[in-house]
């Protein structure tokens, strides 16, 4: 029976879950299994996010939200680089 104290479940969407067996297949040159490639997609976004470099997004403004609304409701399957999201990359997509 699984640890209660040291693990967590998530629910995902059918296809979120096809997508990290995509991932967890091409990561590296082995296959991961898919909670070390949520682990190591984790690890990697958390590095950017508590890096010095960092610039959280300006929650009230209108280029954030247009961002948000993009984000969230994705229209094509483009993916932001982390470390462009930062205010100037927001005021671009305006």
């Amino acid at each position: 029976m699984t640890d209660i104290n040291k693990y967590k479940s998530v629910a995902l969407k059918h296809q979120t879950y096809e997508k990290l067996k995509v991932i967890s297949t091409n990561v590296i040159d082995i296959d991961l299994s898919l909670a070390q490639t949520i682990t190591y997609i984790t690890d990697m976004f958390y590095a950017q996010v508590t890096s010095d470099g960092w610039v959280k997004p300006m929650k009230g403004s209108i280029e954030y939200q247009k961002f948000k609304k993009k984000l969230l409701f994705p229209k094509h399957a483009n993916v932001v680089k982390l470390n462009e999201v930062s205010s100037e990359t927001l005021n671009q997509q305006g």
